[in-house]
Formats: structure tokens, C-alpha cells, sequence
């Protein structure tokens, strides 16, 4: 009984049921407010610029008007949360400072229990940087980075830094450097956010027991970059657009035991590349005209690929000869479904009777020199893989999936349609675009008249 007390009085400590709400309209009244402020206290911004740099340092909701705006002037942090319990929602937080060194952002939290809702953060170094703070929830806010410097120079739309426990949901970041970067932060949940034009969707560093759904990274140079890591899971996400040089939807780099399930991986340079990663599965995932579909480098042992969907790939896999023998293209009799299978289904039972070849000569010899990609699809190509056919003792390599599905898979929860929305704003976006450049030239014929 005791116990059930105890937990009942933390509980009241951490989320206050009782307090004043203080409206406020400038600057200082601001700077009062959470000077003066008590436990479970509302501070309520009226709309207008509040310029400063500001501590939050007892358990209060800071709210206001859709107009309200916390403006740092290039200070520092603009807004910095040392207590537990705060709520911060509805508000713009702008122009952090500009130190990466000083790690400055628009709202950087140290406390536990701290809740970023609804908030427009934007031209700030970092958008928010959980330095420490725990049991964090960060849902529906605009993130958008700095224009006016190179990438490489900007921040992270979310930072987390030694950190557990929280849940990132439903928010839209864009034009940071990192979209939500992750350093020694477990257990946290990443939903139904879209992350997008940057750097890396996720860029991610010795971090364990995450879990990632519903999620939209596109338009980015990678997608993901997970590294040091183990116990990921992702589920009906998707991975598209991340194009460039080493650009991947998922990258795993020394990641073991992840786990991806109905996520759609889109027209990417590279889709999926192991680097020493292991007893990883990938099941029931559509992977989709992609340049490359996998790629797997020396000590990955024991991963897992059945189930999937390749279609419209420009080439498969590109695999070194000395993991053949350790990476799983099926399992108890059912394999992946191949586009470019060229086998037969005789006895009707939904598996090719031949086994599906995965890896050419051209792609082993493109293995051992990336240039011989550029004559791709070529006479000289095409030719090599006739040879291959014939005589297989120019086969290096012999990387198969034994039981490929004869036909497409209905992957019924690959979120194909969450795509779609996202491609119909941004076609009305790039129609007013065009329609802008189009009309840009009656604009200066106007000008040159007057």
C-alpha cells in the first residue's frame, strides 16, 4: 500500500494539477513571470515578439497566442528547460545562436517530463536539443533549419543526447543538417513524422531499443545512417528519394538484431547496405526501383531477407564473395519476390522451381571496381552476362535465393498511400513554382516597359 502512495505523490509532483495562469504581453513581463512563477503556474504569451534569452527553471506551461513569438536575436538558446515537468506549446521559438560548439538551439531541455507541442521552431542552429532530460515528448511541431548557411554548418531538427524514454511523434522537420539525431538515447518511440530535404533522415549513434512507425523520410541524402547500435525496429516506414554519392534509404553500419517489417524503400541510389551487421531481419518490405537493392560488405553473419518484394531494380545485390554462405534469402521453403525472375512455377505451388541468381559477374566485378558501373546495361555488359549464362564457370560467385516467390506479394500494410498525400502537396508546390518561373519573365518585360 505504501508502494501505490509513494507512486501517487511522484505522480502529482510530476505533472501539477493546480495553479495560476498569468497573461503577458512584452518582454519583461516575460522575464517576471518566470522569475516569479510557481509549481504548475500557466505563463500565456499574447501575440507580439518577446526578444531574449529565457530559463525555465520550475514546473509551468508556457503558452500563447498562434502569433506569439520567442525570438533569441542569435544570443544562445533561446529557450533552456532545467525543470521537470514543463509544457511548452502553441508558440514560435526563433534564431537561436549560431555556435555549434555551444550546441545553441531554439529549446534545450536538461529536465524530465518535459512536453514541446504544437510550436513553430524555426531558423534556430538546433531546432531542440534534449541534453540529459528524460521521458520527453516532443509532438506536432514545425522544425525548419537555417537557410541562409551551408548545410554542414547547421544543426539537427532533434538532438538527444544520454537520454530514454521518449516519444517523438507527428512532427515535420526540414532543411536542418540531421533530421533527429540520436547519441547514446534508448527506448524512445519515432511515429508518423515527416522528416525531409536534408542530410541524413536519422543519424544515429550507439543508441538501442528504438522503435520507429509510420514514419516519411524523403528528399534527404540518406535516409537513415544507424551505426553502434542494436534492437531497432522499424515498422511501415518509408525510405524514398534519398539520392546522391553514398546515398542509402538505410544504412546499417555495426547495427545488430534490427528488425524492419512493411516498410516501402523508394527510389533510392542504394536501398539497404550492411556493414558488419548481423542476425538483422528484414521481412515483408517493398523495395522498389531502387539503383541498387542491397548491398552487404565482409563480417555481416546470419541476416535474414525473406518475404520482400524487389521490384524495378536496376541491379540487385551486390555481395563480397567471402559472406555467401551466411546471409539468409529464405527461409522454410519461401524466399523473396524478384521482378527480373526469369524462372517457371510448374507445379503451381507459388515458388520458382529454378533458383533466382542474385548476383551477375558484372555486379561481382563492379564489387571490386565501382567504375564498371558506368557500363551498366551496356553491349559490353549484356554480352558478359550471355557468357555468364553459358559458361558458368565464370560465375565467382554463387549468391541465390533458392525459393523465389513466383508472384508479387500483397504486402497489405506497406504504407504506399501516406506516400501518395505527401507527393500531391508537393506537386501543388512545384506547380506554383513553375508557374512563378513561368511568369517571372512577363514580370520583367513589365518593369523594362514602365
Amino acid at each position: 500500500m505504501l508502494k501505490f502512495v509513494v507512486i501517487f505523490i511522484v505522480g502529482l509532483s510530476a505533472y501539477p494539477l493546480w495553479g495560476s495562469t498569468l497573461n503577458l504581453g512584452s518582454t519583461d513581463d516575460l522575464l517576471n513571470g518566470l522569475s516569479h512563477s510557481n509549481s504548475g503556474d500557466t505563463l500565456y504569451l499574447r501575440g507580439g515578439v518577446y526578444t531574449g534569452l529565457f530559463e525555465i527553471n520550475v514546473p509551468i506551461t508556457l503558452t500563447g497566442d498562434s502569433s506569439a513569438i520567442i525570438d533569441g536575436d542569435r544570443g544562445g538558446d533561446v529557450v533552456t528547460v532545467t525543470a521537470d515537468s514543463v509544457v511548452i506549446r502553441g508558440i514560435t521559438i526563433q534564431s537561436s545562436g549560431t555556435r555549434l560548439l555551444k550546441d545553441h538551439a531554439g529549446i534545450k531541455i536538461t529536465g524530465n517530463f518535459v512536453e514541446i507541442t504544437d510550436c513553430r521552431i524555426r531558423d534556430n542552429l538546433h531546432g531542440i536539443y534534449v541534453k540529459g532530460g528524460s521521458d520527453i515528448r516532443i509532438h506536432n511541431n514545425t522544425i525548419l533549419g537555417r537557410f541562409d548557411i551551408q548545410e554542414s554548418d547547421r544543426g539537427n531538427g532533434i538532438h538527444l543526447w544520454s537520454t530514454a524514454n521518449n516519444v517523438i511523434s507527428c512532427n515535420d522537420i526540414n532543411y536542418a543538417r540531421d533530421g533527429i539525431y540520436f547519441s547514446f538515447a534508448n527506448n524512445t518511440q519515432i511515429r508518423s513524422n515527416h522528416i525531409h530535404h536534408l542530410r541524413y533522415g536519422l543519424h544515429y549513434m550507439y543508441s538501442d531499443s528504438n522503435v520507429f512507425e509510420d514514419n516519411l523520410f524523403d528528399y534527404n541524402v540518406a535516409g537513415s545512417a544507424l551505426m553502434y547500435s542494436e534492437f531497432i525496429e522499424f515498422k511501415r516506414n518509408i525510405f524514398a528519394h534519398c539520392r546522391g554519392f553514398r546515398a542509402y534509404g538505410i544504412l546499417l553500419q555495426s547495427v545488430d538484431y534490427c528488425s524492419a517489417y512493411d516498410n516501402l524503400i523508394l527510389d533510392n541510389t542504394k536501398a539497404i547496405f550492411f556493414g558488419n551487421s548481423s542476425f538483422n531481419r528484414f521481412e515483408s518490405n517493398d523495395i522498389v526501383q531502387n539503383d541498387q537493392s542491397i548491398q552487404i560488405n565482409v563480417a555481416c553473419e546470419e541476416n535474414v531477407l525473406v518475404s520482400n518484394n524487389f521490384i524495378s531494380n536496376l541491379s540487385e545485390v551486390m555481395m563480397d564473395e567471402s559472406i555467401v554462405s551466411v546471409t539468409n534469402w529464405s527461409e522454410n521453403g519461401s524466399g523473396n519476390f524478384w521482378s527480373d525472375y526469369s524462372g517457371y512455377d510448374l507445379d503451381g505451388d507459388g515458388i520458382g522451381d529454378t533458383p533466382h541468381q542474385l548476383q551477375s559477374v558484372f555486379e561481382f566485378l563492379e564489387q571490386k571496381s565501382p567504375p564498371v558501373r558506368f557500363y551498366l546495361y551496356s553491349p559490353a555488359s549484356q554480352l558478359l552476362t550471355v557468357a555468364e549464362k553459358r559458361l558458368p564457370i565464370l560465375r565467382k560467385t554463387m549468391v541465390e535465393d533458392s525459393f523465389p516467390i513466383f508472384r508479387l506479394i500483397q504486402n497489405a500494410n506497406i504504407p504506399w498511400d501516406n506516400l501518395e498525400e505527401h507527393s500531391i502537396n508537393s506537386s501543388y508546390s512545384h506547380l506554383a513554382l513553375w508557374i512563378a518561373v513561368l511568369l517571372l519573365p512577363l514580370g520583367f518585360s513589365w518593369v523594362a516597359r514602365r
